[in-house]
């Protein structure tokens, strides 16, 4: 049997709700407690249990908005990023690495700690490492399923990378 969840009402173009929402792992939030981010963030839940962090990156000129776990990579050049995505998009951004880097750490906060700068040049999704060699300086990432991305860093980055994978 699914979750039990009571029905949420819009009368008078107010929000009506009953005393207790039962959601899938158990959780009760009482009356009290219930506001309508917590509402909406139960239902969107119960709609897609597998929903992901979205990063909105926007500037004077674009917007990005892609799913987190969608992100291979992300490139240094210059005063622009690339991002490159699983499905083999490049997307240009006008903004510096540091800065993206500080808007997925305020951003994605699950999804997060998923990215790892490396050096100054790139950042990547550690979901995707498939293959490091240190000597070689060679750093490979796929989803397994499309497009294999090389990748080149340093030895002392990618020794740390390596560790931290082994951990």
């Amino acid at each position: 049997m699914g979750p039990k969840v009571r029905i949420l009402t819009l009368k008078h173009s107010t929000l009506q709700f009953h005393p207790t929402i039962l959601v899938p792992n158990g959780m009760k939030f009482s009356e009290e407690k219930q506001s309508l981010a917590h509402i909406f963030t139960i239902l969107l839940y119960l709609c897609n249990p597998k929903m992901t962090e979205r990063l909105i990156i926007s500037t004077n000129v674009d917007l990005l908005r892609i799913d987190s776990e969608h992100i291979v990579y992300i490139l240094a050049d210059g005063n622009y990023s690339t991002l490159v995505a699983t499905d083999g998009g490049e997307y240009v951004i006008t903004m510096q690495l540091g800065q993206v880097e500080k808007i997925i750490e305020r951003q994605l906060s699950e999804s997060g700690v998923n990215f790892i700068r490396i050096g100054k040049s790139i950042i990547i999704n550690k979901q995707y490492i498939t293959y490091i060699n240190v000597p070689q300086q060679t750093l490979v990432l796929s989803d397994g399923h499309t497009k294999c991305h090389k990748q080149t860093a340093s030895r002392e980055a990618l020794k740390q990378l390596k560790a931290l994978i082994e951990q």
